[in-house]
């Protein structure tokens, strides 16, 4: 199966998605992960992102919209984020 991806990042808010049809998507990844070795990770791979930071402001929150469409033109959205977490 064929996948396109189209990223829509933020660089004016130094804000960089990295999709993983990128050739340098893997450099990057196995820079932050072991990836690799792991066959769950392996079978997501064609559906991941990567969020880069190139500002020097912290990151606190994030939020990723996925919109998925199949091949009859349904659209399907999920949503996916993180924060930090005070201690």
């Amino acid at each position: 199966m064929s996948i396109q991806i189209n990223v829509k990042d933020l660089p004016e808010h130094c804000l960089k998605l990295t999709a993983s049809t990128d050739p340098s998507f893997e450099e990057k990844l196995s820079a932050v992960s072991n990836a690799r070795n792991n066959s769950i990770a392996q079978a997501l791979m064609p559906y991941s992102v990567l969020l880069e930071n190139t500002g020097n402001k912290t990151i606190v929150a994030y939020r990723l919209k996925f919109e998925m469409t199949r091949l009859d033109g349904t659209v399907s959205v999920r949503h996916a984020g993180g924060a930090t977490r005070q201690p």
